[in-house]
């Protein structure tokens, strides 16, 4: 009787302790989960309407971090002819911060988004662009097909999100890791692009909060990096 009282105690502890541990289990699951998902709420996340948008977005984004990329149409959708605004695509623009379009007409949906996220931020990579071959439609849109015009839609496109997140631009020209350079970032992306007039631009819309001394000094620090590759 002694002997089967020594037994219940035991698988009953055995019992309990593995209760206790998948209970521990499913809390630690749960806490990591969670915190994942802060993690991803406080991603910068992007939003290109078709593939030819979703390949210069992943281009100039592989090297940040916390960025959240997704496409509207289907990789294998060349053009946007054919496609319907549906309930699933409507959803990726929950929280997200910008939307690449190619514009010229491509997206006739634009206006339609943002009736619904008013605060979204419309990157149109045709910006600027003239050369635009008009046929009996009118404009023609496919202008990513001309390698010039395409050029320049990823040059506008990054010099937008250079805008919104600094992140991405030290990324995409591989120089992320220099303390000096993410210091006086957008100082840098304006030297990156190679414009002296957008540096004092950009240092005068600012308030001038460094002195003109300071300023060419930091521009005497840029020319002393060497570039390790330009992304446009």
């Amino acid at each position: 009787m002694v002997l089967f009282m020594k037994k219940k105690i035991i698988v009953t502890g055995i019992i309990l302790f593995c209760l206790v541990s998948l209970i521990v289990f499913l809390c630690v699951k749960n806490i990591n989960k969670s915190n994942e998902q802060s993690s991803n709420s406080n991603n910068f996340k992007i939003v290109t309407s078709f593939y030819p948008m979703y390949i210069i977005a992943e281009n100039l984004t592989k090297n940040a971090q916390n960025i959240e990329l997704s496409n509207m149409a289907e990789v294998n959708g060349g053009c946007l002819h054919d496609y319907t605004l549906s309930t699933n695509d409507v959803k990726k623009f929950e929280n997200a911060d910008v939307f690449i379009e190619n514009g010229v007409g491509i997206e006739n949906f634009t206006e339609k988004l943002l009736q619904v996220y008013s605060n979204l931020k419309v990157i149109d990579s045709s910006t600027g662009i003239t050369d635009i071959i008009n046929d009996e439609e009118g404009e023609n849109g496919h202008i990513w097909t001309s390698m010039e015009n395409y050029k320049k839609q990823v040059k506008n496109i990054a010099n937008n999100l250079a805008k919104y997140n600094t992140e991405i631009v030290l990324g995409y020209t591989q120089h992320y890791k220099n303390k000096f350079i993410r210091e006086h970032a957008f100082y840098f992306i304006s030297y990156y692009h190679g414009s002296l007039f957008n540096i004092c631009t950009y240092w005068i819309t600012n308030g001038k909060q460094e002195s003109i001394e300071t300023l060419f000094k930091i521009i005497k620090e840029f020319e002393k990096i060497k570039f390790i590759q330009k992304a446009i």
